[in-house]
């Protein structure tokens, strides 16, 4: 089953929308993968130096205090707890994380850090266990609000006016572009056989080519007038040099001049060196 549209409009805007629709859709992408991409690299600097401050904001603290300054310090989107032992991290957490690498970073290697909940694309969700300077450990609990990592609404409206508007815009060159033109199926008054139609062609070509083969471009001159579209028309040419002359056009010579009537008389000109425009 063929699935392409049948005429030449609904190939064309078909190719043109699609290709245009799919590149808008990747850009989309790419966009939207960076953008997480920031996203993930500004939250987990900002946590991991708030991590940090809170850290040396305790341990500074004398062993009896510690635990009220954790509570004190407590958020719904920050629950700090002090414990005396801490669970041995996993060792998938143990790998590369840019956020544990940037608490480190902010710390220092010599304080030892147990990670049972790393952030994860998409949902900024940690568990860090942290090594106070008595022995104990500083249990901080923490996520970014869903918010900052959900897709934005506005995009996808805004993706969607784009598509609809450049379907419109193909719409409207394709339609200006073909409207002239028909083929031949509504252009004949009966159905037309591809085959015949091939056959004729063919003829037809090799008529023409034994004609030029045995007779030159002499055999076909009087065809090609009746065809020429500016045959007896007033035209204007342009030079290679910027000059215009204007005249007449009078026909074509054996060799393929063309001859134009002017007013010195006429004059000969070599296709490919013209421009003829109607005057």
């Amino acid at each position: 089953m063929n699935l392409l549209p049948r005429t030449l409009f609904g190939r064309l805007v078909l190719l043109l929308a699609g290709g245009l629709a799919i590149a808008q859709l990747i850009g989309a992408a790419m966009h939207m993968s960076e953008r997480q991409k920031m996203l993930s690299t500004t939250v987990n600097g900002e946590f991991a130096q708030r991590v940090a401050a809170v850290y040396r904001a305790i341990n500074h603290q004398p062993t009896t205090q510690r635990a009220q300054l954790a509570q004190q310090l407590s958020a719904p989107r920050q629950q700090l707890s002090i414990e005396t032992q801490a669970p041995v991290a996993p060792e998938s957490h143990l790998a590369d994380n840019q956020f544990v690498q940037r608490v480190r970073s902010a710390l220092g290697a010599d304080i030892a850090l147990q990670p049972q909940i790393i952030p994860q694309t998409g949902a900024f969700s940690f568990d860090l266990y942290l090594q106070l300077s008595g022995g104990d450990w500083l249990r901080i609990k923490g996520q970014a609000p869903p918010e900052i990592f959900a897709l934005p609404v506005h995009h996808f409206m805004t993706l969607g006016v784009m598509l609809i508007a450049v379907f419109l815009l193909v719409w409207l060159i394709v339609r200006m572009t073909v409207r002239p033109l028909t083929d031949l199926a509504s252009a004949a008054d009966d159905a037309i056989d591809p085959n015949h139609l091939l056959g004729t062609l063919l003829k037809h070509l090799t008529e023409v080519l034994t004609a030029f083969e045995q007779g030159g471009f002499a055999a076909l001159r009087e065809e090609w007038t009746e065809h020429h579209a500016y045959h007896e028309q007033h035209v204007r040419m342009l030079m290679p040099d910027g000059r215009e002359i204007h005249g007449v056009v009078h026909g074509i010579t054996e060799d393929g001049s063309l001859l134009v009537i002017t007013a010195e008389g006429v004059q000969r000109f070599i296709s490919g060196e013209i421009s003829l425009r109607g005057a």
